[in-house]
């Protein structure tokens, strides 16, 4: 996560999240959404963190994609 860096590593999922929304839905969503909720649990929002690990289990669902459930199930526990 940065390198301890919160704050850059937030900056980081922001922009990714924003580049990434002119995507259709697919693995990159997923990958920048594990990180995203990983870092938000990191700063301690676990709002946030646990309304991304929902939308990576919604995308995974949705692409039938076994890892990302499981990557999405694991972090919301």
């Amino acid at each position: 996560l940065m390198l301890g860096d919160l704050d850059a590593a937030w900056a980081l999922s922001e922009e990714a999240t924003a580049l990434a929304a002119a995507e259709p839905v697919g693995m990159l969503h997923s990958f920048i959404g594990v990180w995203r909720s990983m870092t938000a649990f990191a700063r301690g929002d676990l709002g946030e963190a646990r309304a991304a690990a929902e939308a990576i289990l919604a995308s995974g669902e949705r692409l039938n994609h076994p890892v990302t459930v499981a990557h999405a199930r694991s972090l919301l526990g």
